[in-house]
């Protein structure tokens, strides 16, 4: 594949900006893990599937299994092989909910319950506590549900931004729950936290119905805009185009052309010629590959 590398008409890293993408449906499917060693990332097959309805109704009956063996899930629609890598899900992720964990400050279901609505409104919202919890130290796993489905990189600046109102309002949240391709477990009470008739020591949730949350004109897009760029679209961009590999999980073209608009094609050479070789690769030498390839190296793919 060559083409001639100029100069963009418009490049550089990018704010990230909440935006909407697709709606989804109380049959679609998100990335399941089975067991912490659940990884796919040397096979060709996909993660299982895990709906809203389900998770749900697991919150009200905690499964009873050890870490080894309990499911944990990433509420991303992209359940290919490579689901559990960032960058893939940075390219073709699409989520449903912003999830928290909450492991510090000793705070009551009330507290928590009560600082989600000061930051998100009455909105449908999900609330367990977690597997390592007890009465003395309650841990909390926090599920906001979307009106829409947001892509990878528009995910990690909402949670990121959730994140930081949630530290405002005194709920400090573990940070890596940044990251797209963080994997949660689903509501599960091992077998040590139970007492000899298989109940539960300490187990509390809650389930709240109300309308879909929706990020624009909220507290968390405010945030966003007012922290401009938490999120290097750049180098997310770069990283989505190396991490091009598998063929069944192959990133739509239109994505491509999407992710292309952020990069700056003046690069160095070095650069420049990965990531043409990336959708060589990808795209099978293909000629919309090469004219893509071609358009953006000349400064016609723009934002």
């Amino acid at each position: 594949m060559k083409s001639k590398k100029t100069a963009p008409a418009q490049g550089g890293s990018a704010n990230v900006a909440p935006i909407k993408a697709t709606t989804y449906s109380p049959d679609t499917q998100f990335l399941l893990s089975r067991g912490v060693e659940g990884s796919k990332k040397n096979s060709e097959k996909s993660y299982a599937g895990v709906t809203r309805a389900r998770i749900e109704d697991c919150v009200s009956a905690p499964t009873g299994l050890t870490k080894q063996k309990a499911d944990a899930f990433i509420l991303t629609r992209f359940r290919g092989c490579d689901g559990r890598n960032r960058s893939r899900q940075l390219a073709c992720g699409a989520f449903a909910a912003l999830v928290f964990d909450i492991e510090g400050g000793a705070h009551s279901l009330e507290e928590v319950d009560s600082a989600i609505a000061r930051i998100f409104g009455r909105v449908a919202h999900v609330i367990y506590s977690t597997a390592t919890a007890t009465a003395t130290e309650p841990r909390w796993r926090v599920i906001v549900w979307l009106s829409y489905l947001i892509p990878g990189a528009d995910y990690e600046a909402a949670q990121r931004a959730g994140i930081e109102l949630l530290a405002d309002n005194g709920v400090v949240c573990d940070k890596s729950m940044m990251s797209a391709a963080q994997l949660s477990f689903m509501p599960n009470v091992p077998p040590e936290a139970r007492d000899k008739a298989g109940v539960p020591l300490f187990y509390q949730y809650r389930v709240t119905d109300g309308p879909l949350f929706t990020l624009e004109g909220s507290q968390v897009a405010e945030r966003i805009t007012q922290v401009g760029g938490t999120i290097p679209i750049e180098g997310n961009a770069r990283d989505a185009f190396a991490a091009m590999r598998n063929p069944n999980t192959r990133m739509p073209l239109a994505m491509a052309r999407e992710l292309l608009a952020y990069l700056d094609p003046d690069m160095q050479r070095e650069d420049w010629v990965k990531i043409g070789a990336a959708l060589h690769y990808e795209y099978e030498g293909s000629e919309e590959a090469f004219q893509l390839f071609d358009d953006w190296s000349a400064g016609r793919v723009v934002r």
